[in-house]
């Protein structure tokens, strides 16, 4: 008999052209990186849901955590659709490469867009993840900017991973679907 989720959170990937959110959704689904991966932004994006159940240590209160199944989907969505699944995600994924800083500002950019639409009042939680880790020499000068940006603009977490050696890939998995099941604490 196979075992069902405890729980459910669906995420909405976001991000600029190349910056590995369909890499990213990859490494988490398959467990691996596939550098074959062609560019999806000519793709037509569907918002089908790529699901994976796995299991995550998942606190039950400050002093008690559990091993649970959670079934995780992933919805990698250009910009004119986001407006059509913001109602049924749990929180925002938003990506930028720590190798292209132009994607940092589009990213929150995007999340500014989301913000102003919604009059400031959207209750999802926002996760800034930085990818291609595995670029950056030196990443102490970066990561005080990522930092800023994270805390000035209001994102609930910020994540440096590399979707290629799949540094911190699981740690940040856990991180945000702990940061949305904790969203009112």
């Amino acid at each position: 008999m196979t075992a069902k989720p405890s729980v459910g959170v669906k995420f909405i990937v976001i991000g600029s052209e190349g910056v590995g959110k369909t890499s990213f959704i990859k490494r988490v689904v398959r467990g691996n990186f596939i550098s074959t991966d062609c560019n999806t932004l000519k793709k037509t994006y569907s918002g089908e849901a790529i699901v994976k159940d796995i299991k995550i240590q998942i606190k039950k209160s400050k002093n008690r955590s559990k091993k649970e199944l959670v079934r995780l989907s992933f919805v990698d969505v250009a910009d004119g659709c986001l407006d059509r699944h913001m109602d049924n995600c749990d929180g925002i994924l938003c990506m930028f490469s720590l190798s292209e800083p132009n994607s940092l500002e589009e990213v929150v950019q995007i999340k500014h867009d989301i913000d102003n639409a919604l009059n400031g009042k959207c209750l999802k939680p926002f996760f800034l993840i930085g990818t291609k880790l595995d670029l950056m020499e030196d990443i102490k000068e970066d990561y005080k900017l990522v930092e800023d940006m994270c805390t000035t603009h209001r994102f609930k977490q910020v994540h440096l991973l590399s979707v290629k050696s799949g540094e911190n890939v699981d740690e940040t998995v856990e991180a945000v679907v702990q940061g949305v099941l904790n969203c009112d604490e």
